[in-house]
């Protein structure tokens, strides 16, 4: 379980501290130890890089999603999962007792459920249900560019190309936490070369969706 952070923690401490757990997100409560919201990788590169936002000034409370969806401790995990695939989200705060005891990560979720949806998808290839291209940038984009990018078009990684159109590596919303913020750099100024994962794996589009939802386990 990954404890919640207080609404007036600094957007540059929240990183050190999702770094140092190794989480992409985090539940936010207040003193009384309500569920106050829920702050995420996404919600770091939208709000704050992407707008050029003050890591040292900008507080949890200023950026985080307010009054998230939750689920109780016991609720089924299909019914999680619904509900994080009807509401668009990938993290669902599960509380007992009216408080936060950890998340629920959408991948995690179908991962753990493949045996029941795997009749149900089992025929179905990436290529039938891949709907959105990949956002391909430059080498030599700065993170601050990146995270425009993807924030105009609603993704959550980026694929770093050289001059002659070859992809050298991969550039993730958790990558902006965990390699940009957490390591101080300025966004403004450092190039995608600088923080991408290099030669990311790679599987064909006729592969299954199960198959690829198991070669990312």
């Amino acid at each position: 379980m990954s404890d919640p952070v207080s609404p007036g923690l600094t957007v540059s401490d929240v990183a050190q501290v999702m770094t140092a757990r190794r989480v992409d997100a985090v539940t936010v409560m207040n003193k009384e130890g309500n569920l106050v919201g829920i702050l995420t990788d996404n919600d770091l590169t939208r709000r704050v890089i992407a707008e050029k936002g003050d890591l040292s000034v900008l507080k949890v409370k200023d950026v985080m999603t307010t009054s998230p969806i939750f689920v109780d401790h016991d609720t089924h995990v299909t019914d999680a999962l619904n509900e994080m695939i009807t509401g668009q989200f990938r993290h669902l705060p599960v509380l007992k007792h009216g408080k936060p005891i950890g998340f629920l990560d959408i991948t995690r979720c179908v991962l753990g459920s493949l045996d029941k949806l795997g009749g149900l998808i089992q025929s179905s290839t990436l290529d039938s249900v891949i709907k959105t291209p990949p956002l391909f940038l430059p080498l030599k984009t700065t993170v601050y560019e990146a995270s425009r990018a993807m924030k105009r078009d609603n993704q959550t990684s980026v694929l770093a190309i050289d001059d002659q159109g070859n992809v050298k590596g991969i550039f993730t919303t958790k990558d902006i936490v965990l390699r940009v913020l957490a390591a101080k750099l300025d966004p403004n100024t450092t190039s995608l070369v600088r923080v991408v994962t290099p030669n990311p794996q790679t599987v064909p589009q006729n592969m299954t969706v199960v198959d690829a939802l198991r070669f990312m386990n």
